[in-house]
Parts: structure tokens; C-alpha cells; sequence
């Protein structure tokens, strides 16, 4: 039984040795079968560009809010009755435009009192220097003490005194009288009057009315990509440069040109934007505060690059890459993105010039297929 039992283990042994062997026959002779196939199979077609190296316009593109550089809520420097006021709701205004009357009356009388004081501390001085110089005389000629001088040079340097602090008095009172007029301290639209005539105004604390200024106007808006902060700040680098300030505005389709005026140095740390600025005209009045609309931010010229087609950019876990033909086969490179809009990408490495990109089949091919360029000699733009 035990010659029985050992002949059948050895039986089943060989037979699964044998079997093994067929099945590696097998796969090698569907492998080749495969191989065979694909080197039948013709190339893909592909569509391609060639790559060629310059210089390309850039543009910058961020939601704006308008906003008035100047808006303020005017009040009273003197205290008084409202008498007057110049103005409707809504009406623009000129610097220096008197929009409301404060009562006068008592700045006219406070003012006429210090220009009095002025006149008598004129007479009293002119009298020092008469009595100085009569006792300077009389000392000099020692027929006076010395506390009869010193009085004088007290009396004379007390006269004059007088009349530098009655002259600030009547200065102050001159102001006063013209703060009765309630002046525009610049060019704007003023709002609904706060206050009514025959009200009584405290100095600083009641308001009188909202003055915005809206021409020239600023529209404020954030860059949130830092790399695009980085080409609008650094002029001097050497890769690309700006050609001008300028941003368009667009509100209701309708285009207004202006400037950038302002970008901050710092990056606020909550969201990670840059708050910049750009200036306006608006004579007509068409831009209003609280309005939001879109800047553009033209003028960038970005040097020495490639602009491909989105269409040609893929992306795996690394980085973006495009495909490549090179010898009739299909080669991976992988690219630097450095600026790109909806249907471009700008490249600064990865590519070369004369490079021939693959630009659709993606499906169809893959790294070292043999491929056949429909469009050779097409070049980026």
C-alpha cells in the first residue's frame, strides 16, 4: 500500500509541473500574439504645434468694487443756529462752495472785539518803546536807577507780548467767523441734508450732510494668485516686463480706462489677497460708489516664452506635461506653467524651440507609441 500511496503523490507532482509548463506556453503564445497585433496596428494620427519662443501680451482679470477715494460726513466748527442752506440733495458741489450759514453774529462781534485789542495793544506798545527810549537816554547818562531800566525793558517786552497774543485772539476769531459758512472741503456730490434750518449745531458732533467725492473714482479690487502679484511688482525682472499702468474697467459692457495707482506691500493674512487700487475719471457720473463691476489689468509682457494650446496640457501627480513627437514616437515632458487664460498656458521650461506637442488622440496613444503628425509645421501663437 505505501509503494501505492508514494507512486500517486508522485503522479500528481509531475502533473502539476506539466500543467504549469503548458500554461507559461500558452501566455507566451498570446503575448506574441499581442505583440504581433500592435505591430500590425498603423500609427495614431495626432494633431501638433511647434513650439516657437517670444513674446506674448498678458492680462490680468479681477472682480472690482467701486469706491469713492474721498467720503465724508461733514459737521460744524462752530457751534450756532443753522441759518442757510445752498444745496439740494444730490447736487455736485465745488471745492470752497458754501453749503451752509451758521448764525455770524456772534463770531462778527468776537472778531471786531479782537481787532480792537489789537489796536489797543499797538498803543500800548508804541508807549513802552517811547518810555524805553527815554529812559535808555537817562540811564545811559546815569541819571535814572537801574529798577527804573529794568521796569522799562519789562513794560516795553509786556507790550509786545500783548500784541502777538491779541493778534492770535483776532486770528482765531477771523476763523471762527468763517466757519459760519459751512465750505465743501473738495469737489463731490453731497447727499439729503442731515439737519434741518433753524437747528441748533454743536461743534464736531452734529451732522450736517455726506460729501463724496466721485470724479476722478477708484475702483478697489484684491489679486488673490501671488504669482501674478509678483509680475505686476517687480518691474526689473528680466523675464518679462510692463508696458504701461493701465487697467480697464467694465461695467454694463461698457469699457472706462484708468490707471493703477496702488498695491499694497503686504499680503493680509486671512485670505491671502493683495489690495491694490486703480483711479477713474468720471465727469459724467456713470461710476458709483458700491458698484461692482471687472478689472483688467493690461500692458504685461511676458519675454522669451511659449504659449501652447490648454487643449495640449495633461496632468498626473507631479506636474503638468505635455506629449512630444520626437523620432515618429511619442515622448512625456513635463512643463512650468507660468500664466494662463482659458484656452492658452504660458511655458518658461519644459520646452523647447522647434519642439513638435501633441495637441488631442490623448486616448489612443502613450509614452513610445508610434505616431504620424497630421498638422506638421503649425506654429503656436
Amino acid at each position: 500500500m505505501r509503494r501505492y500511496g508514494a507512486l500517486a503523490i508522485t503522479l500528481v507532482v509531475m502533473m502539476t509541473f506539466t500543467g504549469c509548463d503548458l500554461l507559461k506556453a500558452f501566455n507566451k503564445k498570446e503575448e506574441g500574439k499581442a505583440a504581433a497585433s500592435a505591430m500590425q496596428k498603423p500609427p495614431a494620427k495626432v494633431d501638433v504645434v511647434v513650439a516657437k519662443k517670444g513674446d506674448f501680451p498678458m492680462t490680468f482679470n479681477y472682480p472690482a468694487r467701486i469706491q469713492s477715494e474721498q467720503d465724508v460726513v461733514i459737521t460744524p466748527k462752530v457751534a450756532g443756529t443753522l441759518l442757510k442752506q445752498n444745496f439740494k440733495a444730490g447736487d455736485s458741489v465745488k471745492e470752497g462752495q458754501i453749503l451752509f450759514v451758521i448764525d455770524p453774529d456772534l463770531y462778527t462781534a468776537a472778531y471786531e472785539v479782537a481787532q480792537a485789542n489789537i489796536l489797543q495793544a499797538q498803543a500800548t506798545l508804541k508807549n513802552a518803546k517811547s518810555d524805553m527810549d527815554r529812559i535808555k537816554k537817562l540811564f545811559e547818562q546815569k541819571a535814572t536807577s537801574q529798577k527804573d531800566y529794568d521796569s522799562a525793558v519789562a513794560a516795553l517786552e509786556s507790550a509786545t507780548a500783548n500784541l502777538a497774543s491779541a493778534q492770535a485772539n483776532a486770528k482765531t476769531a477771523k476763523l471762527n467767523l468763517e466757519y459760519s459758512n459751512v465750505k465743501a472741503p473738495f469737489s463731490g456730490v453731497v447727499g439729503e441734508n442731515l439737519v434741518d434750518i433753524g437747528t441748533y449745531v454743536a461743534v464736531g458732533s452734529t451732522q450736517l450732510v455726506r460729501l463724496t467725492k466721485i470724479d476722478p473714482i477708484e475702483a478697489r479690487f484684491y489679486i488673490s494668485d501671488i504669482d501674478n502679484l509678483n509680475r505686476i511688482k517687480n518691474l526689473n525682472s528680466a523675464s518679462w516686463e510692463q508696458l504701461n499702468a493701465e487697467a480697464v474697467l467694465n461695467l454694463n459692457n461698457e469699457n472706462y480706462v484708468g490707471r493703477v495707482k496702488f498695491i499694497d506691500a503686504t499680503v493680509d493674512t486671512s485670505t491671502g489677497n493683495v489690495l491694490a487700487k486703480a483711479e477713474f475719471e468720471n465727469k459724467d457720473g456713470k461710476l458709483l460708489p458700491g458698484m461692482f463691476a471687472r478689472i483688467q489689468m493690461d500692458g504685461f509682457i511676458q519675454k522669451n516664452s511659449f504659449t501652447i494650446p490648454q487643449v495640449a496640457i495633461l496632468q498626473d501627480t507631479v506636474s503638468p506635461y505635455v506629449y512630444l513627437v520626437k523620432d515618429g514616437k511619442v515622448a512625456k515632458q513635463n512643463i512650468k506653467i507660468i500664466y494662463q487664460t482659458v484656452t492658452e498656458a504660458y511655458v518658461s521650461d519644459g520646452i523647447n524651440e522647434g519642439d513638435v506637442i501633441i495637441t488631442n488622440n490623448f486616448k489612443k496613444i502613450g509614452v513610445g507609441a508610434p505616431v504620424v503628425p497630421e498638422t506638421q509645421g503649425k506654429e503656436n501663437k
